[in-house]
């Protein structure tokens, strides 16, 4: 078939359409409403569920979702509608359903009720909104549809992958009236688009009635090894040299950074008023520490290291989870990442990958850790700061205490000290923590 050239090939470009600016807006508005509530179900989540493949599934699309909200949200500003009107609730019922789906009390109930429930009828109503728009007018609108379209897409897929590995008949059934009730209420409430007939007095709240809480404890797969507070070298193998140990070491380390994705989940889902540059700054933040604990799984398994049966170090979530939101942030992102800045930091840790350990895949991800902590860094001085009236000192002394706090605790567990402790085998070749902050965080905020 010929490609059509006027127009630039918009089809129906002289086809009417009865969504006008205003019924644009409205949905826009509901479907933005609803990514940004998964974002946020997501980070309240992702320490509770269990299986590690689901885990990173719920960083990876806390990010995706961000991203299609944010998409969303600025073609909503095009449309006639302030920012503040654009991030309320846009329905009381919308708001209650999405309620419920935060309350998933199992991996089952979670993966069938976003990704069998959720995703696929919010991905109709996308599509539906695409085809009736005018395609020319609102050009902006199909051209953003079309991609959040795509990659919705692909977390469907996922998901359905992981119901398919992880969900047994004996789960489903146990999950069958979570997911019922979602689906009969979306209905009730005129689906996402907010076009069909909705029944309000039949709308009622089920286990949204209860506050959602964090876990206490980091879940972990039945088959990985115990949880601990301190690192233990659960990788290393005597026979092996020093440089052989400290590599492994260092993929035991990356591995082992879910706990840091699990401490931001936690300050997204219990900090309040903040702008939603805040959340979907952390969103990414979120998952890139959820990517670098994938960067040590894929090294360690590339060496035919068992790492799952391995003690896993959860200190970071589980420490800080009675901490307020603000010291738990400070600490990450203006106590370790920061330093990390410094030349005994990630430049280091390149350097002894690349040309000690001569390991071409931890080279290559030692070089993106680095790149990823620089943006941390950066992220610490335009949010962590943001919990202390953007008093960078006052919030980096915070930030810095905590960690110390954090490594004196640690020191107070580990067993045998002077054999083994954190960076043991890094150590002797050179790896040193680094502790100042100030000049760092000032350089980086320069543009350094």
């Amino acid at each position: 078939m010929e490609t059509r050239t006027d127009y630039t090939g918009i089809a129906g470009a002289g086809t009417g359409s009865a969504i006008d600016v205003k019924t644009n807006a409205a949905r826009l508005r509901r479907f933005q409403y609803v990514l940004r509530r998964l974002v946020l179900i997501g980070a309240g989540h992702l320490p509770a569920r269990r299986e590690w493949d689901l885990k990173m599934a719920v960083a990876r699309h806390m990010f995706e979702d961000a991203e299609q909200a944010t998409v969303l949200l600025n073609r909503i500003l095009e449309l006639r509608v302030t920012e503040g009107q654009a991030l309320k609730a846009p329905d009381a019922l919308l708001s209650l359903f999405m309620d419920e789906v935060l309350r998933a009390r199992t991996d089952a109930e979670y993966v069938i009720g976003v990704y069998e429930v959720v995703l696929p009828a919010l991905l109709e109503a996308l599509t539906a909104h695409q085809r009736d728009t005018q395609q020319l007018v609102d050009y902006p609108t199909v051209r953003a549809l079309g991609f959040i379209r795509s990659e919705m897409d692909g977390q469907i897929t996922l998901g359905g992958a992981l119901v398919k590995r992880f969900v047994g008949a004996d789960q489903r059934r146990e999950a069958d009236e979570y997911a019922g009730n979602l689906r009969a209420m979306l209905h009730r409430i005129g689906g996402f688009d907010g076009t069909g007939a909705s029944q309000p007095q039949e709308v009622r709240r089920w286990r949204s009635g209860e506050p959602y809480t964090l876990p206490a404890k980091s879940a972990r797969p039945t088959d990985f090894g115990p949880s601990l507070h301190y690192r233990v070298p659960g990788c290393i193998d005597e026979k092996l040299s020093d440089a052989e140990n400290a590599l492994r070491e260092m993929m035991k380390i990356r591995q082992e950074e879910m706990t840091a994705a699990e401490l931001i989940a936690g300050v997204m889902f219990e900090t309040t008023d903040m702008p939603w540059e805040f959340f979907r700054t952390l969103a990414r933040h979120c998952w890139d520490e959820a990517r670098h604990s994938a960067f040590g799984q894929a090294a360690l398994e590339k060496h035919g290291i068992d790492w799952r049966r391995t003690p896993h170090y959860t200190a970071e979530y589980e420490k800080f989870r009675e901490e307020a939101p603000a010291k738990a942030y400070a600490f990450l992102s203006l106590g370790i990442e920061t330093s990390a800045m410094a030349k005994s930091g990630k430049q280091h840790e390149l350097h002894l990958a690349k040309d000690v350990f001569n390991d071409p895949l931890m080279t290559v991800f030692q070089d993106y850790d680095w790149a990823d902590e620089i943006q941390h860094a950066k992220f610490g001085r335009n949010w962590g700061t943001a919990f202390f009236d953007q008093d960078f000192e006052k919030s980096r002394i915070f930030g810095e205490e905590a960690w110390m706090e954090l490594l004196r605790y640690r020191a107070s567990l580990e067993p045998d000290r002077e054999k083994y402790h954190t960076m043991f085998y890094l150590e002797r070749f050179g790896k040193t923590p680094a502790t100042k902050t100030t000049e760092i965080a000032l350089a980086l905020a320069d543009g350094g």
